[in-house]
């Protein structure tokens, strides 16, 4: 498993996604993230098939951020 930063907003659409990668000890760091209304933004375990940057950049059209109890993961769109 993977951990990937995905923005969404309320009704669980994915609008973005971020992973860290590793890189040499002078990069530069991310800025923060600047959400808009009724955006939000999770961490959440993404299965290593999904972690290649190609397909988590895909992720907004097969997947949903569902939200029960304050926990969020991602859910294949037409199986929640």
């Amino acid at each position: 498993m993977a951990k990937v930063t995905v923005v969404s907003d309320k009704s669980g659409s994915i609008i973005a996604t971020l992973q860290n990668i590793k890189g040499s000890a002078n990069a530069p760091s991310l800025a923060p993230l600047r959400l808009a209304d009724g955006q939000q933004s999770h961490e959440v375990d993404v299965p290593d098939q999904l972690a290649a940057l190609d397909v988590v950049a895909k992720l907004h059209s097969t997947h949903l951020i569902q939200v029960k109890g304050g926990a969020a993961t991602l859910v294949q769109r037409g199986k929640s």
